[in-house]
This record gives C-alpha cells, structure tokens and sequence, in this order.
C-alpha cells in the first residue's frame, strides 16, 4: 500500500470531496489533481466537480463559464506541479507508469480476466483497453444522467457511485482497490448493509485471487479460475447495489448539515 501510494491518492480525495462540499470547488480541482499525480482513480471527481461550477446556481452564465475553467485549470496545475519537474528530468522513468499500465494485461479478479478465463470473453489488452474505457464512459454518463434528479445540487456525492463503476471496468482490480472506495463509502453510502457485503466479498475475491496464483505455482491452499469467478462476482453485484443505492437514495444526514448551493 505504501509503495503504490494510494493511502496519499485516497487522503487527497477526501479533501476534495469535503471541499467540494463547502462549495469550494477551485480548492477541490487542485485537490483532486495532486490526487491523480499520486494515484489516477480520483480523476472520476474532476468532471463533476466542473459540472458543478458550470450549472452553479446564483451566478451569471459568464461567471460560471470562468468559474469552471479555474476549476480545471487548478486540477491541471496541481497536477502538472508535481509531475512536470520529473517529466523533463527524467522523462523515461516518469512515463513508465503510463506505459506499463497501457501495456500489462490485467488481474486475475478484474472484469476482463474473469469473463476470459471463463471462456466468455476472449479479449488482447487492445481489446481489454477499448472495452474498459467504453464501459466506464457509458456507464459512467448513465450514473451522473441518473443522479441527476436527486443529487444535481451536490453532484460530488456521484463520487462514490463513479469511482466502483470505474473500478469494476478497469482490466485490473488489484485487492488495494478497495481502500480508494472505503473512505467514500464512509462518507456517502446511504446504507451500510451493502458496505458490510463489500467487505465480506472483498475478503472473498482477496482469498480466491491469491489462493489461483498459489495453485498455479502447485501450493496449496489452491483455487480455481471458477472460484475467483464466484467471488468476484459476489463482489461485483454488492458493488452494482452500492451504485444503484448511491445514485437513487438520500445521502447520509451530514451531507445536509450544510444547504446546498
């Protein structure tokens, strides 16, 4: 966990989501994009974060348009911040996390690799690619068209829904995935019945992915490609319910603390 930095992304994209929540939604941007320079996942806030400034209510047409181009002109220069001084000192070791994440295949538990080693879906990782970034997109604009209704006066709330959709459409799902979602899930899950599910499943598709890799290798506890198929499935439906909680209930009380904008 350390080494991949995700508990900095993670940090990061809690600020985010409280500042966004006070309405301070340049702060956020910057926020979000020094999280994307540690880890790419809070990238899903950036959109709705510039939605946001854009459908402000109380403001001239021409104060919004400015106020969401400072909004990612502050996500982009978080980001570039740290990220531009080691790109031009060391442009191939910058770029290698970019190219190997382009390039690797996927994880035994993600969408993809399940679906393929179930005989379901063959796919290349051009295919894995093409498929995981449709996906979330379409996917993606359903949540925030869906959402709308409900959460349109705090669209940073969609956070949580979009982040396990772009998890659950990635080619890889690595098992420190899951503490990018917790965090949100603390803040924003309407019910904490299908929070507790995700844990018992997560520890599931955690046991069923390293006990395959063990039974590969001939050790033993061993499991196979059904096993993992099971488990994470278990998994991706608690995550669809969480989605489809997050999308059509209230938020948690707290969220209303302070009237929306």
């Amino acid at each position: 966990v350390g080494h991949n930095w995700d508990m900095i992304a993670v940090t990061l994209a809690v600020w985010a989501m409280l500042l966004a929540r006070e309405d301070r939604l340049i702060r956020a941007g910057a926020a979000a994009g020094l999280g994307v320079a540690a880890k790419l996942f809070p990238i899903v806030m950036l959109p709705l974060f510039a939605l946001s400034a854009f459908l402000e209510q109380g403001r001239r047409w021409w104060q919004r348009v400015v106020r969401t181009g400072w909004v990612k002109l502050a996500a982009i220069g978080a980001w570039l911040a740290v990220n531009l001084p080691i790109a031009l000192l060391a442009p191939a070791n910058w770029s290698e996390f970019y190219r190997f994440s382009q390039a690797r295949g996927g994880t035994v538990a993600g969408t993809w690799d399940v679906l393929g080693n179930l005989g379901i879906l063959q796919l290349g990782t051009p295919g894995k690619n093409l498929l995981a970034a449709l996906a979330f997109a379409i996917g993606g604009a359903a949540i925030i068209g869906l959402g709308w209704q409900r959460h349109h006066a705090r669209l940073w709330l969609l956070s949580t829904p979009l982040l396990a959709w772009f998890m659950l459409t990635n080619k890889v799902y690595s098992p420190q995935f899951d503490l990018w979602l917790w965090p949100m899930l603390v803040m924003t899950a309407p019910r904490l019945w299908p929070v507790a599910l995700f844990a018992a499943t997560g520890i599931f598709a955690y046991f069923a992915e390293f006990w395959f890799l063990a039974g590969m290798d001939g050790a033993w506890p061993a499991a196979h490609a059904l096993d993992v198929a099971g488990a994470a499935a278990a998994r991706a439906l608690v995550m669809l319910w969480i989605i489809a909680d997050c999308v059509r209930r209230p938020p948690p009380e707290w969220v209303a603390f302070r009237p929306a904008r």
